[in-house]
Order: C-alpha cells, then structure tokens, then sequence
C-alpha cells in the first residue's frame, strides 16, 4: 500500500528539521585573551615571586585580582617536556608554560554551543591568525571547560575552569585558570610545589 505523498513529505520535513537542529548555535560566548601568566607557588618562599609577562604583558605590575584562584582540579594537558628537574628554578617553569601557552595576547576563544555541553570551538592563537576550529565540552554541573584543536601540527588538548578577576578599572571579568599543580609537583619534588597556574585573562565581562 503506498503512502499518501503529504506524508512522506511531512517525513521528509521532519528529518531535516532534526538535522538542522543538531547544529544549530543557540548560545555564543566570546573569550578574547588581553594577557597570559604563569602562577608557580612553593611551601618555601620565592626569591623573586614577581608574576613572569607573557609576550604581550611587558608590565605585569597590575595583573589584576583573582578572585577564586584555589581549585583543586587537574586540567587535562598535553604531554610535556618539562626543564631539567635537578636544577630548574620556578622562574624555569614560568617561562616554559608561558613558551607552551595555546592562545597569546591578542588571540581569542570562540565557544558556539550546539548542543547542551559543547559544541564548536573556534580558536585565534594570536591576534590576526587564522581561525582554528576545534571542540569544546562542558563538565555538566560544574564550570569546567575541555578545550581540543589543532594548531599547525599539534593537537592541543586541556581543561580550564572560567573564575572572575578584577581590572585595573575595577570591572569583574573572565580569567581562564588551568591548574597545572599535579604536573609540576611530581616533576620537581625538590622545590616543594604547592599551586602551579597557567591564566588567561579574557576581556570578557562577568
């Protein structure tokens, strides 16, 4: 028995709808990167703990105010060759997660959500480079934010968590803070780590 043609046409309609659906951008939030630092706390005190300026924060005398900066996760990172763990310095392991830093002052993350917990990620690495398309994926009930994409030949994989810093013009913004804490604590038993942070400061208000 055939099927009347406004049924299937009805069928037809609704396949593309549900299609359509499963891309459909229904919420849009843009991080752009003003500066980048590395936070490396130890049990002993710092020499020199003055914070190290990434490559577009020649002055990193007013880094702002996190304003919860503790957490206890560990991001998910790419593997790593860290410096030599008999006579590196944190000021070494400042420099080198700034060398390793996925996005620079100036670049920006673009997170276009297409389903409930994720979705289309598009990735500046500095300001006017090409767009990067990636993924992103939204811890459920928590903050959290996965970030993968490939940049040249490098797959880029880590985890950040969205917390509010305060500017120097006192405005309540975004500072995505990677806690890189287990890393470096196991690599260096020596310097008595306590808290490693890669920050990136966003414009983006709260």
């Amino acid at each position: 028995m055939k099927k009347p043609r406004h049924i299937l046409a009805l069928l037809a309609c609704a396949t593309l709808a549900a299609s359509c659906s499963d891309s459909e951008t229904f919420y849009t939030v843009s991080y752009p990167i003003v500066r980048i630092e590395a936070e490396v706390a130890t049990a002993d005190p710092d020499p020199d703990p003055d914070p190290v300026p990434g490559p577009e924060n020649p002055d990193p005398g007013n880094p702002g105010t996190p304003d919860d900066a503790s957490g206890n996760r560990t991001a998910a990172v790419r593997s790593i060759e860290a410096p030599d763990a008999e006579n590196a310095s944190t000021d070494d392991i400042r420099k080198f997660i700034l060398d390793q830093a996925p996005v620079a002052a100036g670049g920006s993350y673009r997170l276009d959500f297409t389903r409930h917990n994720g979705g289309t990620l598009t990735v500046c690495t500095s300001e006017g480079a090409a767009p990067i398309v990636g993924i992103f994926d939204k811890t459920p009930g928590r903050s959290e934010l996965a970030f993968t994409f490939t940049a040249g030949e490098k797959e880029q994989g880590f985890s950040c968590e969205p917390r509010s810093y305060t500017d120097e013009d006192g405005l309540s913004k975004v500072v995505l803070s990677q806690d890189l804490t287990d890393l470096f604590k196991t690599a260096y038993p020596k310097l008595n780590i306590t808290s490693v942070k890669f920050l990136q400061y966003t414009s983006t208000r709260n």
